[in-house]
């Protein structure tokens, strides 16, 4: 096995993701998918921060089903951002005044 990736005919955003995500041994995508959360949890500080959570939650967890179905991910790693959209949604009802 060699240390290095085999290089490959990269078509398209898709295939470049899957071959990121190769060569770093499975990060890019839970990588990305963690940076896309605090993105928009940051940019939804300022109104609340219960909404942002929930904001948050809902986006990476449309995100980790788009990002399954091109094979970034795996499935446990998609149920376990799903289940940070439960919770934050859950958090967000909870804590609405």
């Amino acid at each position: 096995m060699p240390i290095y990736a085999e290089p490959i005919n990269i078509s398209g955003i898709t295939g470049m993701m899957q071959y990121a995500n190769t060569v770093s041994n499975s990060w890019f995508g839970i990588l990305l998918l963690i940076g896309i959360y605090s993105v928009i949890m940051l940019v939804n500080l300022a109104r609340d921060k219960h909404s942002a959570a929930a904001a948050a939650g809902y986006s990476t967890a449309v995100f980790a089903v788009l990002f399954r179905i091109i094979e970034i991910i795996t499935d446990w790693q998609m149920y376990i951002f799903i289940v940070l959209c439960a919770f934050s949604v859950i958090w967000a009802t909870l804590n609405n005044e």
